[in-house]
């Protein structure tokens, strides 16, 4: 064991899934490139049925997500994991985008922050 070196991948899923549980949800999801099976145990239903889609600073404000990460979860990660999708945390700036990226047949509810109430009427009715 003295000069063993053990990768993350050679960790078997279950302790793979422990770690994941500690880190950011949304730091996750955009690392892993394209390890197949690193991908297959973060898109799993314990970590993507409750997405928050915004960054929530010390002081409780919420700060949107920069473009280019919204772009990247509408093209390339919303898309594998839109039917585990059961709760969305979104704000007003990347709603509509998020929103109308994909359908989400099993989304059962809803978080909305920092968001006009007649906009987000608007958007829902119209």
């Amino acid at each position: 064991m003295k000069h063993s070196c053990i990768q993350l991948d050679d960790l078997p899923d279950e302790i793979l899934m422990i770690i994941f549980q500690k880190l950011n949800q949304l730091e996750l999801l955009l690392s892993l490139g394209v390890n197949k099976r690193l991908k297959k145990i973060a898109y799993d239903q314990n970590f993507t049925s409750h997405l928050t889609l915004f960054k929530r600073l010390s002081n409780d404000d919420i700060q949107p997500l920069p473009d280019r990460i919204v772009d990247r979860f509408r093209l390339e990660i919303l898309p594998q994991i839109h039917h585990k999708i059961m709760w969305l945390e979104l704000e007003s700036i990347s709603m509509e985008r998020i929103l109308l990226t994909t359908n989400y047949p099993n989304l059962c509810g809803l978080g909305l922050h920092g968001i006009d109430v007649e906009k987000a009427i608007l958007f829902f009715t119209g």
